[in-house]
């Protein structure tokens, strides 16, 4: 078996062995290296001591020999003792003269110690000739005789013992310095095989990780350069096999793959092929479907328009009871009709995901409270309380796309009233969430007093084509989609939407938005005058109309009281007037129990034990049959439920400084609306159709304009050239010259002329028709059939403020 076939643990286990082996053979070297070292140091060591001993013994030796040659002197004995004892000395002499030859031949090595014991040899040799001298001149006879050999040899034996001392002390210190220059350089040996043993790991380990990045790692990275080409779809990389380790086998595997990834690329291939055909037709039918969907929307809103339009305008003709409930199922068909198209064809835009949303400055107070308006009439027709509450604190303008904040508000309002029984009541509350950097968070809430929703179905509701109930379908209709739209058009906002409910008990939906803060003029500086010391009774059934109202009120620094029902409120007033604080101001409700707001309004203005207040009557009745019932009443001004909240400033502002003669006309929306204006506005009507035409001129006169008529766009662009209008109402498909084109050469008229507002009116409601209209230099849209309170709207977003158009 070659080394290529082993395992990578194999390779692994031999390279570490191999490793281990040079560790252990460098392990064998340093040890004899210490060894020799130890060795040295134990050779000097004992060098040094016999070195020292042989001195020492020399060093006795003399001692004892010069002590023996004093104790002859001193003796004094007979002559032949004399020269027995100058034989032994000589010999004595001899031995060391040997002695410390032999010590001359030790310290060959060392310069210093060898001079001293070659000075001590001589100085032995003439100590020795000093006592031979001595010896022979020594006569017994002689008086005192050892006390003169004594004299002849003191004080010359004191040289040699101090060298002796002074050769002792020397290869004392000597075998001392050896010993340490030994040690030191048994300690650099340690040192250097440390050090040397270091290296040799590391470079054993460095050829260890090269030997396994040349055998393991670079396969590795060839089999991963391999699994990049064919994730990158690259299939032609050459995959050699040429061991059986793991590696070799992962290049099997993934040589294997490749040829089965190939395979599988020329299969889904030939499915992709089919696919984009069928994409390809797919994309015709839905090309095919929507032309025919915005067609269809076309041809089916042009006679809406008119059947919808004229049934609007006889309603407000003079009628019989049954005349009028006939119309009136018919509008309400009419209106059921467009609804189920405007749902459908939104629910296609956003499903088309060709949804876009508008970024405008604009003001959210008017939104909420247009929508509120405009379906006070259909809430008013079924008997269900509509109000509206927008907190103080949130801001006036914002910058958004208003109109898909309007069909969020318009479905989950019109909802609420639809599954409201009559009796009932429904209310939009705004609050403020947060305000910070720029932006504001709020809470939209429509609470109802409705059927409700039971548990279970309430992850049902934003479903579409689905309702809580499927039999709420039969009963009270619709197609599902509204509150499916609204989900998607919150979530497209970036804001969240929910629902609480309860069955029987009714439901609240509320969603939220944070939007971007407008150049916003803070509410309080709309209402400039003040009402303080003004004391205002507050006389509704209904908790929600008298919280609206007196949230208003207590803003502007009025006394407010309330009173649920006539009885209640009459007797209020008599004891406040007794009490000489009588009421300066009383808020009647219209419908009410056992006595409605225009028969309190009779008995208070002709009684002057009420304190004769000022009354200002708030109905769901809208129309000048009203509006002249509350004046034969007494009634000094009247409101149309839901009351807005400059409506009721400025109707309270009138009311409070007229004169109290009674002579004063009682003030309207109407009235207050004509009291702004200065002038008729001036409304061109571009549009070839002459049922359309009827019906945009009808409406625009009974909004208070006058108006202009143009048959295709080519005369619309010649009336705008020759005269001056507040608002062109351009129809988009004409003869002779279309809308788009017609608005594209307005926009190149002089500047008096190109800047008139310019607001689409077409049967176009598909996905891009309103984006095709703004980009064309429209300012707004408006999707026929034409509705008198969208009209109503649109005039007053674009004349000039002056202008109030009251539906």
């Amino acid at each position: 078996m070659t080394f290529t076939a082993l395992t990578v643990r194999t390779k692994t286990i031999i390279l570490f062995t191999a490793f281990a082996g040079v560790l252990f053979c460098v392990g064998l070297f340093s040890r004899s290296l210490y060894h020799n070292s130890a060795r040295t140091l134990t050779r000097t060591k004992d060098s040094t001591s016999r070195r020292i001993g042989a001195v020492l013994r020399a060093q006795v030796h003399f001692k004892k020999q010069v002590q023996e040659w004093k104790n002859v002197l001193l003796r004094g004995h007979e002559q032949e003792m004399f020269d027995k004892y100058l034989r032994q000395f000589r010999q004595e002499e001899e031995r060391t003269r040997a002695l410390v030859s032999n010590l001359l031949n030790m310290l060959q090595d060392h310069p210093e110690a060898l001079r001293i014991a070659t000075e001590f040899l001589d100085q032995h040799t003439y100590l020795a000739e000093r006592y031979t001298q001595a010896l022979q001149k020594f006569d017994p006879t002689e008086p005192a005789p050892h006390l003169r050999a004594d004299a002849a040899v003191r004080g010359i034996d004191r040289r040699p013992t101090d060298l002796m001392d002074d050769l002792v002390e020397l290869i004392q210190s000597k075998g001392v310095s050896d010993v340490q220059k030994v040690e030191a350089q048994a300690a650099a040996i340690e040192r250097y095989v440390l050090i040397g043993s270091i290296v040799l790991v590391l470079l054993g380990g460095a050829l260890y990780l090269w030997a396994f990045d040349h055998w393991v790692s670079r396969r590795v990275a060839k089999a991963i350069g391999i699994a990049e080409s064919v994730s990158r779809g690259d299939y032609t990389a050459e995959i050699e096999v040429r061991t059986g380790d793991e590696i070799g086998k992962l290049l099997a595997a993934l040589k294997t793959m490749q040829q089965n990834l190939a395979e599988s690329e020329e299969h889904l291939l030939s499915k992709n092929a089919e696919l984009q055909r069928a994409r390809d037709e797919a994309l015709r039918a839905a090309e095919a479907k929507s032309e025919f969907l915005a067609n269809m929307s076309h041809e089916i809103r042009t006679p809406l328009n008119g059947v919808m339009g004229m049934l609007e305008l006889v309603q407000e003709s003079d009628l019989n009871h049954e005349q009028r409930d006939c119309l009136t199922i018919a509008l309400k068909s009419s209106e059921t009709l467009l609804e189920i198209i405007n749902e459908i064809l939104d629910f296609s835009r956003i499903e088309a995901g060709r949804l876009q949303l508008e970024s405008v400055e604009f003001d959210l107070r008017y939104v909420v409270e247009e929508v509120a308006q405009l379906l006070g009439h259909r809430a008013q027709n079924k008997g269900v309380e509509l109000a509206c509450l927008i907190h103080s604190d949130v801001p006036h303008k914002v910058i958004g796309d208003p109109v898909r904040l309007k069909q969020i508000l318009m479905n989950l309002t019109g909802n609420a009233v639809k599954f409201t029984a009559e009796g009932g009541e429904v209310f939009i509350n705004v609050d403020l969430l947060r305000e910070s950097d720029g932006r504001a968070a709020m809470r939209f809430e429509v609470h109802d007093t409705g059927i409700g929703i039971a548990e279970h179905n309430l992850e049902r509701v934003f479903k579409a084509f689905t309702q809580a109930d499927g039999s709420t379908t039969r009963k009270y209709g619709g197609t599902g989609l509204g509150l499916a739209i609204s989900g998607k058009l919150v979530e497209a906002m970036e804001g969240s939407i929910g629902v609480n409910s309860t069955l029987g008990k009714g439901s609240t939906f509320w969603f939220t938005l944070e939007l971007p803060l407008g150049s916003s003029t803070p509410v309080e500086k709309q209402f400039k005058r003040s009402f303080e010391g003004i004391r205002a009774l507050i006389v509704d059934d209904n908790k929600t109309n008298r919280r609206v109202v007196n949230y208003f009120l207590g803003k502007w620094s009025v006394e407010c009281a309330e009173a649920t029902n006539g009885v209640q409120a009459l007797k209020m007033l008599e004891d406040a007037a007794a009490a000489g604080t009588p009421f300066d101001l009383v808020l009647l409700d219209h419908m009410m129990p056992n006595m409605d707001g225009l028969e309190i309004a009779s008995v208070v203005a002709v009684e002057a034990c009420y304190g004769m207040p000022r009354m200002i009557m708030i109905t769901s009745i809208g129309g000048a049959g009203m509006e002249a019932r509350a004046g034969n009443s007494g009634m000094h001004g009247c409101l149309t439920k839901p009351v807005r909240q400059q409506a009721l400033y400025e109707c309270i502002t009138m009311v409070m400084g007229a004169d109290g003669d009674g002579g004063q006309p009682i003030v309207t929306e109407r009235s207050m609306s004509e009291s702004r204006r200065s002038s008729q506005p001036h409304v061109l009507v571009a549009e070839d159709n002459v049922v359309n035409q009827k019906i945009a001129v009808k409406l625009l006169a009974a909004l208070g304009c006058k108006t202009d008529v143009a048959d295709n766009g080519r005369e619309a662009v010649q009336a705008v050239s020759r005269s001056s209008y507040d608002l062109v109402l351009m129809d988009c498909q004409m003869p002779v010259l279309d809308g788009y084109a017609a608005t594209g050469e307005i926009r190149k008229l002089d500047s008096s002329r190109k800047s008139v507002p310019i607001v689409a009116l077409t049967a176009n409601a598909m996905a891009g028709d309103r984006e095709k209209c703004l980009d064309a230099g429209m300012d707004d849209y408006l999707a026929k059939p034409l509705r008198k309170a969208a009209l109503a709207q649109t005039l007053a977003r674009w004349i000039s403020e002056e202008y109030e158009f009251t539906i």
